[in-house]
């Protein structure tokens, strides 16, 4: 999950690179000393960009979670013999998740979300990884960052 983070904010930086560069050539236009000036002092301005970035980038990760989360659901419908056990609460839900996947992997093949992967992206694409090891039980921890989170897992 932290590579992911890392590459979105990455790709987040270069778009709002990007922005910086169309306004100083914007800038050309009305004189080059203007833009030397735009472009040399704009990075002070790299919050702006940075939120037009975020704008203009928002309707496309809404548009890839959302693709991975309805794709993982599909694959995981599409094998009903597996059991998932949801785990969810205020405190306590990692500890739980690790306990229960230890009392159950003496009798079946378990897998359990690595650390605090407990938000639906994180979890859909933890599981995509994880259902090719044909495990009987998945122990899902569930955590509500936003408010239907935890119903968009189920």
């Amino acid at each position: 999950m932290a590579d992911f983070r890392a590459s979105t904010i990455l790709f987040q930086a270069r778009v709002a690179f990007a922005v910086h560069v169309v306004v100083a050539m914007l800038c050309m236009k009305v004189s080059p000393l203007f833009a030397l000036v735009v472009f040399v002092f704009s990075p002070l301005w790299y919050f702006v960009y940075f939120s037009i970035a975020l704008l203009l980038l928002r309707p496309l990760e809404f548009f890839i979670k959302h693709q991975t989360i309805v794709s993982t659901g599909k694959l995981l419908r599409a094998r009903p013999e597996i059991k998932v056990v949801g785990i969810s609460g205020s405190y306590g839900k990692t500890t739980m998740k690790s306990v229960l996947a230890t009392v159950l992997a003496e009798k079946y093949s378990v897998a359990a979300t690595p650390e605090s992967y407990n938000v639906p992206l994180s979890v859909a694409r933890w599981l995509k990884k994880v259902l090719d090891t044909k495990p009987e039980v998945l122990v899902v921890e569930m955590g509500e960052h936003y408010e239907g989170d935890i119903r968009e897992m189920c």
